[in-house]
């Protein structure tokens, strides 16, 4: 799991104009209302102006 120090950190490196994007890889999984994740490092991309986080 992601911790908020770790996500803090993260956007800390970020621009206010930056943009991040959630992409969903449920390999097949529709996804239902209420349905949560974890998020771990391993799972967001710092790009140019965009984090990329990738949960499924």
């Amino acid at each position: 799991m992601l911790t908020v120090k770790e996500l803090k950190n993260i956007l800390e490196q970020c621009n206010d104009e930056d943009y991040i994007s959630l992409e969903y890889a449920g390999y097949g999984r529709e996804l239902e209302h209420g349905d949560t994740f974890g998020i771990g490092l391993q799972d967001i991309e710092l790009l140019r102006n965009r984090i990329n986080i990738v949960f499924s």
